[in-house]
């Protein structure tokens, strides 16, 4: 297959608007009568120009793809066979005027054989014309016949050959662009693994990381997508110059790594379901040497539990710290919690508390779960219907949210100041907000609770049990006599 060369900006001698240069391939150039393609960008800052570079590149490309097209050899022996049947038939008449179509239609399959039907009819009009006496005139008849009858067959070769994958015309497949714009505005791209509609973060995300690629790439054909074009897309990634990645290390993580290349991998699934690709593109791929492995999460010991809920803070940001010990939630399923969320209900003589994520914007399935409240963590909560919230009485906690309803990054960053002051290294990243919830399955663990109940309380249930034996409501009280086996009078700063 012919490669096309990118488009590169730059400045055409007396001109002030930038252009766009593309080299033309060698095939092509004695069809195009170029060896470079010039256009003009329409403006002199480099910023649109950059913009706009993607489009006019693909605009030239369409040209070199009908250039291929006419370059193939089914073309040619077409094209030479309608001259020499115009040069005897009717030698003054303009091409035009006997082409009824366009050279590339050949390559259509409705009309292809209309073309082969009237070419060989004129051609077998000279071959077949008989011997008039006249010396002059037979000699004419046939030399034209010697002409047309190699041609004749040359055509008649090659059409037979079009039926063959292998003797199509050389063109670029289609573009990636082209399959992300349908992609995105396809039903599946806004439905998650699970059938559910993604968050708008994620969507913004995602179209985001794919603009990026693109921008990069260029407006690359979709069989493009090898090997070596992953690899150095990964190089770029990583690439501190570049800053394709905003990383406060100078090598991003491989986790970051693959949430840019996961939305890319996505537009090449759609196109192998679509049938642009007969290919699993970027299949199975290699991470090797690329990216900071991610370190695991480590628990907050007895000490630093200690240490944490002994400094001083304020009453909202303590009770945020014990609400994620005691439960295991995710930050964001606490930091956005409403008091309709909060439930209260007397069972069996004793008033239980529990959250409820059934309707709350969760990670997924096993996220919408009741989570018992610790009786001691309930002595740091508010008066019911109160919080921190002005603007939004039925919030606990003022932290601001995101167009998702989650508030996770601000609410980290304000409660990761606690959390720096247990680090002894600095560097030591394992220790997070999140570690509270590792610490709370580890406490669990410790305590005896079974795997499956523990599962289902921090909300990773559904391995190996019905989802709805401890995902009821009417099984909260189960959670909270398992929970209450745990020592958590710590959060109390006493």
């Amino acid at each position: 297959m012919v490669r096309y060369n990118t488009a590169t900006v730059g400045r055409k001698s007396g001109k002030r608007n930038l252009h766009a240069f593309v080299t033309v391939p060698m095939p092509l150039r004695e069809i195009l009568k170029r060896k470079q393609i010039v256009k003009s960008l329409g403006t002199t800052d480099v910023k649109i120009a950059n913009s706009k570079l993607r489009d006019v590149e693909a605009a030239i490309w369409k040209e070199f793809d009908q250039a291929n097209e006419i370059n193939h050899p089914l073309v040619k022996a077409w094209i030479a066979l309608e001259l020499e049947t115009q040069r005897i038939s009717s030698p003054k008449e303009p091409l035009s005027q006997y082409l009824n179509y366009a050279p590339t239609d050949i390559f259509d399959v409705n009309i292809r054989y209309e073309i082969e039907e009237e070419l060989r009819n004129r051609a077998g009009y000279v071959l077949g014309h008989p011997i008039t006496g006249d010396f002059e005139e037979d000699m004419a008849i046939s030399h034209a016949q010697s002409r047309i009858e190699p041609l004749m067959y040359d055509f008649l070769d090659e059409f037979r050959k079009l039926n063959k994958l292998e003797y199509a015309p050389t063109k670029r497949s289609k573009r990636f662009a082209e399959i992300v714009d349908e992609y995105h505005n396809h039903p599946t791209f806004k439905l998650n693994k699970e059938h559910e509609p993604k968050r708008k973060k994620t969507l913004v995300e995602e179209i985001n990381k794919v603009a990026k690629f693109i921008s990069w790439a260029g407006d690359v054909a979709i069989d493009d997508f090898d090997d070596a074009l992953f690899n150095s897309y990964l190089e770029a990634l990583v690439d501190s110059k570049l800053k394709l990645i905003n990383s406060r290390k100078d090598i991003p993580g491989l986790e970051t790594l693959k949430g840019h290349i996961k939305p890319v991998v996505g537009v090449l699934r759609f196109a192998l379901r679509k049938g642009y690709t007969k290919n699993k593109l970027w299949h199975g791929l290699d991470y090797d040497n690329y990216g900071l492995a991610k370190k695991g999460y480590r628990d907050i010991l007895e000490p630093e539990v200690e240490k944490l809920f002994k400094m001083d803070m304020p009453e909202p940001d303590r009770l945020c710290l014990a609400l994620l010990f005691v439960t295991g939630a995710r930050l964001d399923e606490i930091g956005s919690l409403t008091w309709d969320k909060i439930k209260e209900e007397n069972l069996n003589g004793k008033t239980i508390t529990w959250i409820e994520t059934f309707d709350s914007v969760v990670k997924n399935k096993q996220s919408r779960r009741a989570i018992p409240i610790h009786p001691v963590a309930l002595k740091l909560m508010p008066k019911r219907g109160t919080g921190w919230n002005k603007k939004d009485p039925n919030r606990l906690f003022d932290f601001p949210l995101d167009a998702d309803g989650k508030c996770q990054n601000k609410a980290s960053q304000k409660l990761m100041s606690y959390i720096h002051k247990l680090r002894k290294d600095e560097n030591d990243d394992r220790l997070t907000v999140h570690s509270l919830r590792h610490t709370f399955s580890t406490m669990c663990r410790n305590s005896g609770i079974e795997f499956e109940l523990r599962e289902f309380i921090v909300g990773r249930g559904g391995r190996g049990g019905s989802s709805t034996e401890y995902g009821q409501v009417h099984a909260v009280e189960t959670k909270l006599n398992e929970i209450n086996k745990l020592d958590v009078s710590a959060i109390l700063g006493t």
